[in-house]
């Protein structure tokens, strides 16, 4: 899996799991947090995203902006 790094101030990293199609949230106060469903195409777009974050959010967003989890 590779780290990608977010500018985040809660967020240091997110990994993705290509064989489970995750991206996996690493938060700075230990908390893990995993969301489903990610193609790869979406994860490719993260890694060329310039604002990694914004782009991070809009992806593991629902219809309503809620969480996909």
């Amino acid at each position: 899996m590779n780290m990608i790094p977010l500018e985040s101030k809660q967020i240091t990293h997110v990994t993705y799991d290509e064989e489970t199609a995750r991206i996996v949230a690493h938060y700075y106060n230990g908390e893990v947090r995993e969301f489903p469903s990610v193609s790869k195409e979406e994860y490719d777009s993260l890694l060329a995203a310039s604002n990694k974050y914004d782009h991070f959010m809009h992806i593991v967003s629902g219809p309503a902006g809620e969480s996909a989890e």
